[in-house]
C-alpha cells in the first residue's frame, strides 16, 4: 500500500472555492465590525458622563456641600476621541447637587457621529437616566 494516493487531499479548485467564500465573509464582516466598535465607543462616552454625574452627587453628600456642574469639564468626564470622531456634550442648564443628595435636575445631550443620547437628572431625587431623544 502506498503512503500517498490520488484520492487523498483537496484539488486546487476546491481550495480556491473555499478561499473565495472566506474572502466574501470577511468583506461583509469588516463594515459590521466597525459599526459595533463605534457603538461601543458611544456607549462608553455615555456611561462615563453618567458615572461622573453619580460621583458629583455622592461627593456633595459626603462633603456636605453644594456642587454645581456648568460644563462637561466640571464633571471631569474622560471622553476619548480624536477630532475625526468628535464628541459633543451639551448641558442645558447648570445642575446643582445639594448636601442632602437632592438636585435641581437638568438634561445633558451627548452627540457622536450622528448618534445622540440624552441623560436626564431628575429634579429633587437626582435619579440619572439616559434615553434616545
Amino acid at each position: 500500500m502506498e503512503w500517498w494516493s490520488r484520492d487523498s487531499g483537496y484539488t486546487l479548485v476546491e481550495l480556491l472555492v473555499v478561499i473565495g467564500i472566506m474572502s466574501l465573509v470577511t468583506a461583509f464582516a469588516a463594515p459590521a465590525t466597525s459599526t459595533i466598535i463605534e457603538s461601543a465607543k458611544f456607549r462608553a462616552d455615555v456611561l462615563s458622563v453618567e458615572a461622573s454625574l453619580r460621583k458629583c452627587q455622592s461627593t456633595a453628600v459626603a462633603q456636605q456641600r453644594t456642587l454645581v456642574v456648568h460644563t462637561v469639564t466640571d464633571l471631569g468626564a474622560i471622553i476619548e476621541g480624536s477630532p475625526s470622531d468628535s464628541v459633543v456634550v451639551t448641558i442645558e442648564q447648570p445642575i446643582r447637587w445639594f448636601a442632602d443628595g437632592t438636585t435641581t435636575g437638568g438634561k445633558i445631550t451627548i452627540q457622536r457621529k450622528g448618534r445622540e443620547k440624552t441623560i436626564t437628572v431628575a429634579w429633587l431625587s437626582g435619579t440619572i437616566t439616559s434615553s434616545e431623544p
